[in-house]
């Protein structure tokens, strides 16, 4: 066996091409930190002059335990990913759409804006950090559903009874009628009496005054309106 015949009274680290002559020291053995990279540790002592082969450390990564999971929401909900690890001391998070950094994304969990179609099929990613490495999640996709269409258009109003009915009283009973309408809000109505419009008489409902034999053979009719578009008349 070779001897190297190399004396000092130190002991000499070589972390890649940086060497340190004074290493921490724990038990009587230096000692090595380790970063994020491979790092090879090359040792020389006087006392035998021996030179050792070359030692090959590399620092453990944070670990993802639990990886972001990709979904499908419909706009504009929002999404939401989260991300589990482990590692070394304090980790910190940093969250990814499609690549570029999102501001203000680090912690454990991330809510998407309300979304819109145009963010359909983008890509989510987290960097985990801890003190000495880090890891990258495997990309969670977020599938983004269209808005359902809302029909703006105003429904015709129809009379939930249907027609008008004729009525008979002994005076000088009232007569009441009833148009209860339903569609399109707002609905409106106008009762009128032998074709004219009857002053205030603008409900569902209309009650006539305290009948006499004048008002034999009457005709009451309403007129049903919503959002502009105008029923026909209903008559009794």
């Amino acid at each position: 066996m070779g001897i190297n015949h190399r004396p000092t009274n130190a002991v000499g680290w070589l972390f890649g091409a940086r060497r340190q002559n004074r290493p921490a020291v724990h038990g009587g053995l230096p000692v090595m930190r380790a970063g994020n990279a491979a790092l090879t540790l090359r040792l020389a002592t006087a006392a035998f002059g021996l030179c050792l082969s070359p030692l090959s450390i590399r620092a453990q990564t944070p670990s993802i335990t639990a990886q972001p999971q990709s979904q499908t929401v419909t706009a504009p909900a929002t999404g939401m990913f989260t991300v589990t690890a482990t590692g070394i001391g304090a980790l910190s998070y940093q969250w990814y759409k499609n690549g570029a950094a999102i501001n203000g994304a680090t912690s454990g969990t991330y809510t998407t804006p309300p979304t819109t179609t145009w963010t359909n099929g983008s890509g989510y990613t987290v960097t985990v950090t801890d003190g000495f490495a880090s890891t990258t999640s495997a990309p969670a996709i977020l599938t983004v559903n269209p808005e359902p269409t809302v029909n703006l258009s105003p429904v015709g109003p129809t009379l939930i009874g249907g027609q008008l009915q004729n009525q008979t009283v002994i005076a000088p009973a009232s007569a009441t009628f009833d148009a209860g309408a339903i569609g399109t809000a707002p609905i409106t109505y106008q009762w009128n009496r032998n074709g004219a419009p009857i002053s205030g008489a603008t409900s569902a409902t209309y009650t006539t005054p305290a009948t006499t034999s004048a008002d034999n053979g009457a005709t009451f009719t309403v007129t049903v309106t919503n959002n502009g578009n105008c029923s026909d008349p209903y008559s009794c």
